[in-house]
């Protein structure tokens, strides 16, 4: 598992690395350990709208938030889920969970993060995405395959949909 330093602890506590894992479904509820956080976004070429969806579990799998929010002016779909996460890890600093395994389906986004990329595209709200994870301690991000995030793409989509039949 490669880790970049991107997050740390607060109050003096030492500084520890966003990790990623590639290619992996997520473990068995029995192994999660930490609160959760499936995140998905959802994006019209056409349009240039962005819906973005996500998730927060506790430990035991129990819900504490589902939440979603949308957007005109998104470039892209990968912008769209770094909007997702962003969104999703302001919701869990909310709700003052102090650590959190982050799942997403978008293998451009977990990649980016575990190399430490700055892409241009999306490089703004990667700079809020580093800063939102110095609060966790420790946080992960973890690639799953696209049939296991069907909840927060459901509400990324629905989030998305509502945007389009209002403009």
């Amino acid at each position: 598992m490669r880790g970049e330093q991107l997050s740390g602890c607060q109050y003096g506590i030492p500084k520890m690395p966003i990790q990623t894992v590639l290619n992996r479904a997520p473990p068995p509820t029995t192994s999660i350990i930490f609160p959760s956080c499936w995140i998905d976004g959802a994006w019209q070429e056409t349009s240039k709208a962005g819906g973005m969806g996500w998730i927060i579990k506790t430990a035991a799998g129990e819900v504490l938030c589902r939440g979603s929010s949308n957007r005109s002016h998104v470039c892209s779909a990968l912008m769209a889920e770094a909007l997702a996460l962003r969104e999703a890890l302001k919701k869990a600093q909310e709700l003052n969970l102090q650590s959190l395994q982050v799942f997403s389906d978008s293998q451009v986004l977990v990649s980016t993060l575990d190399a430490g990329m700055d892409l241009n595209e999306i490089a703004g709200v990667l700079q809020d995405v580093k800063s939102l994870a110095t609060l966790f301690c420790p946080l992960s991000v973890v690639f799953i395959p696209r049939v296991e995030n069907s909840q927060a793409d459901t509400l990324a989509k629905s989030s998305l949909s509502r945007l389009l039949n209002v403009v």
